[in-house]
């Protein structure tokens, strides 16, 4: 039904929501609308995609890929940024899973959660890991 992108975190994170049944040009539609301001969009350090109301993801392995090359087109803008994914349920999580594996040359840290606590938990320990390295040097 719906895919939405909000900012959070003074503008530090994003928070995308899925609810319903999921398409791709939702997704896309989403990710691709954030490039409409790239200076606020540079600040993005982390992000956490929650897909607990998601009842269904008809998505192809092609569709997946389309989706991946949106994110290629915003690490462009926001190449070291932290990603956890919440899950709850089988065919989400699957197709989480999937997007992960073909996004590995993203340049993101992802992970994916079977619940928001776990992936709100991972994402603090990944931020304060982050947060302790010196500038200019990554660790992953």
């Amino acid at each position: 039904m719906s895919f939405t992108a909000e900012y959070v975190d003074d503008g530090r994170g994003l928070l995308f929501r899925g609810e319903g049944a999921l398409t791709c040009e939702q997704i896309i539609a989403a990710k691709l609308g954030l490039l409409s301001d790239p200076a606020r969009l540079r600040r993005v350090s982390h992000a956490t995609v929650v897909f607990e109301r998601v009842t269904d993801v008809p998505l192809t392995a092609e569709d997946i890929r389309r989706i991946v090359g949106a994110d290629r087109q915003l690490a462009r803008l926001t190449s070291h940024v932290v990603v956890a994914i919440a899950a709850a349920t089988d065919l989400p999580f699957g197709v989480a899973r999937m997007w992960q594996m073909l996004s590995e040359d993203v340049g993101w840290t992802t992970s994916v959660f079977r619940s928001r606590s776990q992936a709100d938990l991972w994402l603090q320990e990944r931020l304060a890991v982050l947060a302790a390295v010196p500038r200019g040097v990554r660790r992953t």
